[in-house]
């Protein structure tokens, strides 16, 4: 049970802090951008793979392993701060 007060901190910014520390990038194919996983996401556990819509469109997605989660939740308060400073 979280206190009242706290707030949430969105994914975007989760995704955002990755791609600035160099985890994540940002790639753009077909006028349309996405993130995918660098070397240095791959060694903390984020592989971007291959997803197939239920309309049999082909897509990528991130995967995100129980390591890779341990490192995020390592670092939530250091997101946390970023995302703070970015509202003021």
């Amino acid at each position: 049970v979280l206190d009242e007060n706290i707030k949430n901190i969105p994914a975007t910014h989760v995704t955002a802090w990755l791609c600035n520390n160099g985890y994540l990038m940002e790639e753009t194919v077909n006028n349309k951008k996405r993130k995918v996983s660098t070397q240095k996401g791959e060694s903390i556990g984020i592989f971007t793979v291959d997803g197939m819509s239920k309309n049999g469109m082909p897509y990528k997605k991130n995967i995100y392993s129980a390591q890779a989660q341990v490192f995020i939740c390592e670092n939530i308060e250091r997101i946390a701060t970023e995302y703070k400073k970015s509202l003021n």
